[in-house]
């Protein structure tokens, strides 16, 4: 089958949570979309098969319809340079900051993961936080013995105020605390693709799949998403893939296709609220299935890796459109 696109993406040799987003799901619809997908890097799932060097990439620049920079330490910048397309180039912001990587104007379309509600974007920067990753998806319904979670640990000033309120809560069912991952966890993430061994020797963090962490979330009824360095975190999403009832604080980012408050999840503004809504839910245990199981459905149809990609893949296609 003929390409339809070609995408070069530029890619972080570490984890990078967006890109990872972004290369899975344009890894599974390849074949749907006609897709053939070049990156620089062995790293968030990008197979070897699809790795060129700097010089192939030079050598074959003219055949890449859209060429992607992603964002995160080691993403080749002196190459990016080099190929001076602006009119075919797309940056795809993972940074935990509001603030913009590199200025839009130099992007025919930018991607941003932190992108406030409160602010009016330009008209190409379009809003692209994290989805849910296939190894973080829950197939079947488990059993659901524990009411409630909280698997964090106090690593910013507001998670660590929550948790010593949560310790005043009473009722069964209630775990509060991270559990740590083992080495091998860890190295198990070199084994899924996410970096390549060399990184994983200097940069550990947020590779692996920690077993223990995951059968906590498929073990809760209900779990806790708290923002930390940037609203978007990966618990957020790996709560929705686990397919446990999602407690988080409303999203302050953009989001296609975004959750409804009471619909998908439960919100709250401070412990006052959250206690108050675990009170209720203790009460009425139908409502929560009910609410997990309609995000669910809303999570396969719009907030996969799959599903995200073919977000970004859409959005490229209308400014192709545009601009032919």
């Amino acid at each position: 089958m003929k390409a339809i696109l070609r995408i070069l993406y530029l890619n972080s040799p570490l984890y990078d949570f967006l890109t990872a987003t972004v290369i899975e799901g344009l890894l599974q619809l390849r074949h749907e979309r006609g897709v053939e997908l070049v990156v620089a890097s062995h790293s968030n799932y990008a197979p070897r098969s699809i790795v060129w060097s700097p010089e192939r990439i030079l050598g074959d620049l003219a055949s890449f319809d859209w060429i992607f920079l992603g964002t995160n330490e080691g993403v080749n910048l002196k190459l990016f340079e080099k190929l001076d397309r602006p009119e075919r180039s797309v940056c795809v912001d993972g940074s935990d900051e509001s603030a913009y990587t590199h200025s839009p104007d130099d992007f025919r379309v930018y991607f941003k993961r932190e992108l406030p509600i409160a602010m009016t974007p330009p008209e190409n920067v379009l809003p692209c936080p994290f989805a849910v990753e296939h190894r973080w998806w829950t197939e079947g319904e488990p059993i659901r013995d524990i009411f409630f979670s909280a698997v964090f640990d106090p690593t910013t000033g507001q998670r660590g105020e929550l948790l010593e309120e949560l310790k005043t809560l009473e009722g069964e069912g209630i775990e509060l605390g991270g559990i740590r991952a083992s080495v091998w966890t860890s190295l198990n993430g070199v084994l899924r693709g996410q970096c390549s061994f060399r990184t994983w020797l200097t940069r550990r963090f947020a590779v692996g799949h920690n077993r223990a962490y995951h059968a906590r979330l498929e073990s809760s009824q209900l779990s806790l998403s708290m923002p930390g360095e940037g609203w978007d975190t990966g618990r957020f999403w790996e709560i929705l893939g686990s397919g446990a009832g999602l407690v988080s604080p409303p999203p302050t980012i953009r989001m296609p296709h975004p959750f409804s408050e009471s619909e998908h999840f439960i919100g709250f503004e401070d412990f006052k609220s959250l206690r108050a809504a675990l009170e209720g839910a203790r009460m009425d245990p139908s409502a929560t299935v009910a609410m997990r199981r309609r995000a669910r459905q809303h999570v396969l149809a719009h907030h996969t890796t799959k599903e995200r990609a073919r977000y970004v893949l859409d959005a490229l296609t209308c400014w192709r459109g545009g601009q032919d």
